[in-house]
Formats: structure tokens, sequence, C-alpha cells
């Protein structure tokens, strides 16, 4: 017997996990936090290059756009999977979290009282 069905999570786990991206707000705010500073590092890089570039070393420009877009593309890609990824640790700790408070354990009730 897993722990699923230990606890009793196996009919409430894939519908608590879900994520929908149009209306998940969690989700959105984790992927824009990992995805504004390589986006800002990647324009203000190239807007730096093609300025001072511009007209003066057309090679110059082009091998720093290849740089910065080997760097930017798997940043971006790992920035987005991040997101996604985290999200879902998120909503599986809120889930577990909101199990354990829904459950009601037996405990005697004189023992309670005596506590508080």
């Amino acid at each position: 017997m897993g722990t699923l069905e230990t606890f009793g999570l196996r009919e409430a786990w894939p519908r608590s996990l879900h994520i929908e991206l149009p209306a998940d707000p969690l989700f959105f705010t984790v992927f824009a936090s990992l995805v504004a500073v390589p986006s800002i590092f990647f324009v203000a890089t190239i807007a730096t290059t093609l300025i001072v570039n511009f007209g003066i070393a057309f090679i110059v420009q082009t091998s720093a756009l290849i740089f910065c877009l080997a760097w930017f593309v798997p940043t971006f890609i790992f920035c987005i999977a991040g997101a996604f990824f985290i999200t879902k640790a998120t909503r599986a700790v809120f889930f577990l979290l909101d199990q354990v408070e829904q459950r009601h354990l037996p405990y005697d009730k004189s023992v309670h009282e005596k506590l508080h």
C-alpha cells in the first residue's frame, strides 16, 4: 500500500496539482521573476552593441548577437522550466498542507483540555 492510499490522497491528487496557465497568478509571478533578468540583460547588451558598433563593425555586432543568443536561449528555456516546476512544487506543498490540516485525527479530549 503506497503513501497515497495510506493517507487517502489518491482521489484528490491529480486535480489539486493541475496548473491552469491563464488563471494561475503564481506561475506568472515565478515566470516573470525568472525570465525578467535574462531578458533585460539580453536586450541591454544587444542595444549597447548595436549603438556602439552601428556602421563601424558589422562583424562584431554579429558575433555579439550570436554570443548573446547562445547564452540567452538556454537560459530562457531553463527559466520557463524552472518556473513551471517551482509552481508544481508549491502547489504540491499547498495541497499536502491542506490535506494535513483537513485530517481529523482522533485524540483524547481530556488530555487536550489538560494541556490548554
